[in-house]
C-alpha cells in the first residue's frame, strides 16, 4: 500500500492537497497475504527512488496471531503544481513465482485567489459608505473545504456564502469554483483629512490563505480658481 503525507511522520492517506512547491513524503507498506514466505521483497517506483528501503527476506506470512509488515518511507519531495498521481509495485518471489501488487497515490497542489473590487470612485465626507466586492476562487488543483471567509483590515461586517450555493453544491469550494463576498466601509474625519483610504484583503479555505487585495478610493481633486481682475474707470491712452 502506498500513502501520502507532509511529513515524514505523516499523517498518511491516499491524496493529499500542499501548497506548490512543499515537501510531500510517501509510505511504502508491504504485507504478505499469501500463504507462503516470499523472497526478494521490493517496491519500486517510476518518480520517487526507493533504494533507501530495506525488506525483510523472507517476508513472513500474516497470521490471525500475526501481522508482519514492513513499512518504508521517502521523501521530501518538492510538489510539483498540478495533480501528481503515482503507483508503486510491491513485488516478492517463492519458487521461482513472482507476485506483485500496485497501489497509487495523489497529491495535488493548493491555490485561492482573491480580486477586489470597490463600488464607489470616490467620497466626500464623514460617513460616506464605500461597498466593497471580493471574488475568491480555487485556482489550485485541489478542493478546499468551506467555508470561505474573508479578512479585510479596514471593513466589520465582511459576508460570504456558503459553498454548496456554488458550483455542484457540494461543501467544498472546487478547482476553479469562485463564491463572491461583500463588505462595507463608513468614511471617518481622518480618511477626509488625508484625503484617502486603503484597505486589504485576503481570503482563507480550507487552510489556504489567497494573496492580498488593495484597494484605494480618493477624495475627488478640487479644480484650481482662476481670478480676473480689470479696471473698468481705466482711460484710453491717448494717440
Amino acid at each position: 500500500m502506498k500513502q501520502v503525507g507532509p511529513t515524514a511522520a505523516g499523517p498518511w492517506s491516499s491524496f493529499l492537497a500542499v501548497a506548490p512547491g512543499g515537501n510531500v513524503f510517501y509510505r511504502f507498506t508491504v504485507e504478505n497475504i499469501g500463504n507462503v514466505p516470499l523472497s526478494s521483497v521490493g517496491v519500486t517506483d517510476p518518480q520517487v527512488s526507493t533504494v533507501s528501503c530495506t525488506w525483510p527476506e523472507p517476508l513472513p506470512v500474516a497470521s490471525p496471531s500475526q501481522d508482519p509488515t514492513a513499512t518504508c518511507v521517502v521523501g521530501p519531495v518538492a510538489a510539483a503544481t498540478g495533480t501528481t498521481p503515482n503507483t508503486a509495485t510491491a513485488a516478492g518471489t517463492f519458487g521461482g513465482t513472482t507476485v506483485n501488487d500496485t497501489s497509487t497515490a495523489t497529491y495535488a497542489t493548493t491555490g485561492l485567489t482573491i480580486v477586489k473590487s470597490v463600488a464607489e470612485s470616490s467620497f466626500t465626507a464623514i460617513g460616506n459608505v464605500l461597498h466593497y466586492t471580493f471574488v475568491v476562487t480555487n485556482t489550485g488543483f485541489a478542493a478546499l473545504a468551506g467555508p470561505v471567509t474573508v479578512a479585510d483590515d479596514k471593513a466589520t461586517d465582511e459576508s460570504c456564502p456558503a459553498v454548496n450555493t456554488v458550483g455542484d453544491l457540494d461543501n467544498f469550494l472546487d478547482p476553479g469554483e469562485s463564491v463572491t463576498c461583500t463588505a462595507t466601509y463608513t468614511i471617518t474625519a481622518a480618511d477626509v483629512t488625508a484625503g484617502s483610504v486603503t484597505n486589504q484583503a485576503s481570503a482563507m479555505a480550507g487552510g489556504v490563505t489567497s494573496n492580498t487585495a488593495t484597494k484605494t478610493v480618493f477624495v475627488p481633486a478640487t479644480p484650481p480658481s482662476i481670478g480676473k481682475a480689470f479696471s473698468p474707470n481705466r482711460s484710453p491712452s491717448a494717440a
